[in-house]
């Protein structure tokens, strides 16, 4: 954070324009002034006026005027209306008709409804207001006189529920409405073929890699050979011309003795001449010999050495230099599932299934199929929603204040189970406002509020850490035996916990999470199957999803009692800018290991929905069965629960911290006292003296830099960070609070924000024409500043053509010039609409960010800060009002589409038979 300061100071100009302005500095701008310059602060007006009045400078404040300028310029300019997204208000599109088959008797109910959160969610606002009313009246003679008696009555209300309402099935329409004699069967979803298709690009992308690695090391064998050469022609030449000057120095010496002793070294020299010829006739005869012998066994060591090096693998350090999408491909792909073992066709259904539907789509999933395209992926997951999928163990809605939890009574979808005709009854409208609906619910029966941890600091008990689960196993059996009828979740949570320690106690458990497993991709793997609903990687839905995911479980764990803190990446972000790094695909969070329980024993398979206020998400709490095991085991289960978006299938991961059998890393070994015996078959004692818990991703985590949590904001909404979050995050990533370069971004303090390298680098290599596209009328006719398909292969010289990623990495000079770009130049680069708008929708919660980091840096508390501070509203647009908008639809057009498409099928016109294409495996 130094760096960060020193990085504000040095990118601060000395002087600008001073103006009249009421001042509105934070924290770390007096921090800068105070330090190094305050000079200029304050300035006599003495110049325009006689009074001795000052002005103050706010470099920030004169910077965002000018940037709601930019704004107000580009909106008038503006004929597609590109920034509807910064208001995120949910104010309007909350009102909607009701189905003209609900309440005319002419028309008769589809088999099929439109999905539209607004109607479900307000229908049973107005339910659970209707039944809650009802209990008040039947209990009006105990005359109820406190809050809590009244909330307790939310418990004992039911609704119907049916994942029809809850979740857009509409990828089944086609299917579900088609006759039966044209319905496909479960062969349709089969991946067999599809896996055939991937294992070829997967043997291109071999061959691929293989050309590539033989080109390079041709080249680089030349280059070596080349190298060599003319080192030797040196060498040889100097050879030469050495022996030609020993040459030249015998013959003269010859010369002179044959002149002096010329008669008598004739003679000698004839005999000495026969008896030489002689012995080279010899010795000729061996060395050739053994020449012959040293060249085959050279050719020998040669062919050895050749056929060494094509056994060996493929070099690493080039391996690593391949893109991601050849990484995939030249990734293991498991073989598919037939679908016989997780489907059944229509005429497979048991007479005894129920599942509230007249009729089905041909194909009926049960169960997770195992890899599969990522079309046929959405179908499957949809499919096994809509036919086998159990209800939630209940539901809660959250509130700005706190909640209400309802149980589930029946499967009846809304078309069957009559609430909308009492709604119409009751209230003779033919619309319905979600809002309205849950301001009446609020009004007449308060939420509940008594487990809302409202603690600025908030200490987590030693104890938490450590749960004995054999303990808890005994105390149920004896209720058992004395007679004690256990609730349902509570039988699910017994059972659970005895299947753990039975399976921990016999070959370890089986994997419990099943993701969306795709062909020739991991990707999938950051969404659960039963939810998935297509790929987002990199798009704004997957941006506002994530948005809405923290903010949804903080909002929960926080009202419901669940202790829980961002971990990880997570927390680092926060650290920067209180928002998520903007390449980031997941959000990891922690537990202690009792809240574990506590979320496994009261809220598993619970359905969790937004604050109608905020937006209409709906997600779904999964925790894994075996809670008993502690350390990694066989590694199969890391993750203890997901808190998961039942829009798209992302997910939080949630992992718990507990005193465990884990050997800790040897620095903190060095920690025990001399006199402690350590243990290799028990660890435990150990980390009990150390007071350090981990989690079964062997993360290890000191109790004095956990406890007590801070209450922080975090993407705009109240949750919790560790004590010593810099120390937790310095053991975990070695320059995360220091580097200001990553995947590809560039933090830029003056924005709090981390721009892309590609931005910067098109910004630097000229910035006249990135003004003149970014302000031009219509950038479809303005010329583009972006790099020519010449220049792009001319960067690409020397570097691996399938790394794209890398031509825009910023040079050190490049780096140090952005740092100290001033507040002109963070204007001109603000024109751009994405980073305009990245800015926009954060700079609110961003400086209270940078205000809030500041103090805790200076070790300043920030409980008046923080608990003065109201919610911030989400600075995400809503993900479904996002999509309908996008998709140019409305509930009513949806309507109306669906009855055209039953009329369809009803016409008995012919059409081909129903095929799942892909056009994209996901790679």
């Amino acid at each position: 954070m130094l760096l960060i300061t020193m990085s504000l100071v040095i990118s601060t100009p000395s002087r600008e324009k001073l103006y009249q302005y009421t001042p509105s500095f934070n924290d770390f701008d007096k921090l800068i002034y105070k330090i190094y310059d305050n000079k200029h602060i304050q300035t006599p007006l003495q110049a325009t006026t006689n009074t001795d009045e000052y002005i103050s400078l706010d470099p920030e404040s004169e910077f965002d005027a000018k940037v709601d300028e930019i704004l107000e310029s580009k909106k008038v300019k503006d004929s597609n209306d590109k920034y509807w997204t910064l208001d995120t208000n949910i104010k309007e599109q909350t009102n909607l008709n009701i189905p003209s088959y609900y309440y005319d008797d002419k028309e008769s109910k589809p088999e099929l409804q439109p999905f539209d959160p607004r109607f479900t969610l307000s229908m049973y606002y107005y339910y659970i207001n209707q039944q809650l009313s009802q209990n008040k009246q039947n209990e009006k003679s105990s005359k109820p006189s406190s809050l809590s008696r009244r909330i307790q009555n939310t418990n004992n209300i039911k609704i119907p529920f049916n994942w029809y309402d809850w979740i857009d099935m509409s990828i089944l329409d086609n299917y579900i409405l088609a006759p039966d004699e044209l319905k496909p069967d479960c062969e349709i979803l089969n991946a067999t073929y599809d896996h055939k298709i991937v294992h070829d690009l997967q043997l291109n992308a071999t061959l691929l890699r293989k050309g590539w690695d033989e080109a390079k090391k041709k080249d680089e064998e030349e280059k070596k050979k080349a190298e060599e050469e003319k080192v030797k022609a040196e060498e040889d030449k100097k050879k030469a011309e050495e022996e030609k000057h020993k040459q030249e120095e015998e013959a003269k010496h010859k010369q002179e003795e044959e002149a002096k002793h010329k008669q008598e070294e004739e003679e000698k020299h004839v005999q000495e001449d026969d008896k030489n010829n002689q012995q080279d006739k010899q010795e000729e005869t061996k060395p050739e010999s053994d020449r012959e012998n040293k060249t085959e066994e050279n050719k020998a060591e040669e062919k050895k050495a050749e056929e060494k090096s094509e056994e060996k693998p493929p070099n690493k350090k080039r391996h690593n230099h391949l893109t991601k999408r050849e990484e995939e491909l030249l990734k293991n792909l498991k073989d598919v599932q037939p679908s016989s073992e997780w489907c059944l066709s229509n005429s497979q259904l048991s007479e005894s299934h129920n599942d509230d539907h007249k009729q089905h789509p041909g194909f009926n999933v049960f169960k997770t199929p195992g890899r599969t395209t990522p079309q046929k992926g959405k179908i499957i997951g949809k499919s096994y929603m809509y036919s086998y999928a159990p209800p939630p163990s209940s539901i809660i809605f959250l509130t700005e204040s706190g909640s209400y939890t309802v149980d589930i009574d029946s499967n009846l979808r809304l078309l069957n189970n009559q609430i909308p005709e009492d709604y119409i009854a009751q209230t003779k409208l033919k619309k319905i406002d979600i809002l309205k609906e849950f301001g009446k619910l609020t009004k007449n029966h308060p939420a509940d509020t008594n487990k809302v941890m409202n603690e600025y600091s908030y200490t987590i008990a030693e104890s938490d850490f450590d749960v004995n689960c054999d303990a808890i196993v005994h105390e149920y059996n004896k209720k058992l035996e004395n007679g004690v009828i256990l609730t349902d979740k509570e039988q699910r949570y017994h059972e659970s916990l005895k299947y753990s320690i039975y399976k921990v106690a016999n070959g370890g458990p089986t994997k419990y999470f099943d993701e969306a497993r795709l062909l020739g991709t991991d990707h999938g793997d950051h969404y659960d199957w039963r939810f998935f609903n297509g790929m987002l990687l990199g798009t704004t839905e997957q941006t506002l999803t994530l948005h809405r995911l923290i903010r949804a479980w903080l909002s929960f764990t926080r009202k419901n009692g669940i202790t829980t803190w961002i971990a990880h990446g997570s927390l680092l972000s926060w650290y920067w800018n209180g928002v998520a790094f903007p390449w980031d695909n997941d959000i990891d969070v922690q537990v202690p290991i009792m809240d574990l329980h506590k979320l496994s024993l009261n809220f598993n398979q619970t359905l969790i929905v937004e604050d109608p206020k905020d937006g209409f998400g709906r997600y779904f709490v999964d925790c894994g069965t075996f809670l008993s095991l502690r350390e990694r085991g066989n590694g199969l289960n890391t993750i203890d629960a997901r808190f998961i978006d039942i829009d798209t299938g992302m997910y939080i991961d949630i992992t718990a911290l507990a005193l465990s059998n884990t050997k800790p890393p040897d620095y903190y070994l060095e920690k025990l006292p001399e006199n402690f015996k350590k243990d290799e078959n028990n660890w435990k004692a150990a980390n009990e003296v150390l007071q350090i818990y981990n989690c079964r991703n062997n993360h290890f985590t000191p109790y004095e830099d956990l406890s007590p949590l801070m209450k922080t904001i975090v993407e705009g909404e109240f949750g919790y960070i560790p004590k010593r979050f810099s120390n937790i995050l310095s053991t975990e990533y070695k320059h995360g609070l220091s580097s200001d370069t990553f995947e590809k971004h560039v933090f830029i303090p003056k924005l709090r924000l981390w721009i892309k390298e590609e931005d910067l680098f098109y910004y630097l290599k000229d910035r006249k024409k990135w003004i003149q596209y970014h302000t031009s009328d219509n950038q479809e006719d303005a010329t583009s500043y972006e790099l020519t398909t010449e220049e792009r292969l001319k960067l690409k010289e020397g570097k691996n053509p399938y790394q794209d990623q890398y031509l825009f990495k910023l040079t050190k000079h490049q780096l140090d010039k952005i740092s100290t770009f001033n507040y002109d130049d963070i204007t001109d680069l603000l024109l751009k609409d994405e980073i305009l708008l990245a800015y926009l929708t954060s700079r609110e919660f961003t400086s209270f960010h940078e205000n809030e980091i500041m103090k805790l840096t200076w070790g300043k508390n920030t409980a008046e800060l923080i608990l003065k501070q109201k919610d911030f509203q989400p600075l995400q647009y809503e993900p479904f009002l996002y999509k309908l908008r996008n998709e140019f639809e409305t509930f009513d057009s949806r309507i109306t589409n669906l009855k055209e498409l039953t009329d369809y099928f009803q016409s008995g016109i012919q059409f081909d038979p129903f095929v799942i294409t892909e056009t994209d495996y996901g790679l």
